[in-house]
């Protein structure tokens, strides 16, 4: 038994390591959003460097709640002083954008939401909550407290943008990438296979713990059959 305990407590070990491996909070990493703006609460993660990611990333929301929105987003200026837009629609296919609204999109991302994020963070593992009433919310910023994933005006086509967590669904959101050169328009960087976010129904602590009581329940069995 005390085996078992130690190894749970090693796996345990490395899942906090890994989950402290990312430097949180930085630009160029992408960030996702759950909130709830009846109830008034906005949940913020950081879900490490976009540039390391596939062409397919599954994300593991913290528990389907009614009345519960997502959305992803991102921001990376280049060497060239060219800026990468991120952000996730419900749509496969490209929006429309507002070339007027890229510096408020890079400025709500890069200090107002992220800030506000950061600041209240306080174990530094990546996620923080706060009020949608803080004019420092993703709510307040990017939906301008009224309009559902408008991301700060930067997408026209805000009725394709959050998805809804209401019915417990395991959906699917596109992440585009916008590279604007200049004060040119962005344009769509294209590829093989555009990145894709599936809302998992199952958190990530709660995956583990059930992995734990399997362990456990298969180590009980193991004893009675040799006892």
């Amino acid at each position: 038994m005390k085996k078992v305990v130690s190894i749970l407590f090693a796996a345990c070990l490395v899942f906090a390591l890994m989950s402290n491996a990312n430097a949180y909070w930085e630009e160029g990493n992408l960030y996702q959003v759950i909130f709830n703006e009846v109830e008034g609460i906005e949940y913020g993660y950081d879900l490490g460097a976009i540039s390391g990611m596939g062409a397919v990333k599954t994300i593991a929301d913290p528990g389907v709640m009614d009345g519960y929105y997502t959305g992803f987003f991102s921001y990376i200026k280049n060497t060239d002083g060219s800026y990468d837009y991120y952000w996730a629609t419900t749509s496969p296919t490209a929006p429309s954008f507002s070339t007027t609204k890229t510096t408020t999109f890079s400025s709500a991302f890069n200090s107002t939401v992220k800030g506000a994020w950061y600041s209240n963070d306080s174990d530094a593992d990546g996620d923080a909550q706060i009020s949608t009433s803080n004019p420092s919310s993703y709510w307040y910023s990017f939906d301008s407290h009224a309009v559902h994933g408008q991301y700060a005006g930067f997408n026209k086509d805000f009725s394709d943008g959050e998805d809804s967590l209401s019915d417990g669904f395991v959906g699917k959101m596109y992440l585009y990438q916008f590279h604007k050169v200049g004060l040119g328009a962005p344009v769509l960087v294209t590829g093989d296979t555009p990145y894709r976010m599936e809302i998992s129904t199952v958190p990530i602590p709660g995956g583990l713990l059930l992995l734990a009581s399997g362990i456990l329940g298969l180590v009980g069995i193991k004893r009675r059959h040799s006892a």
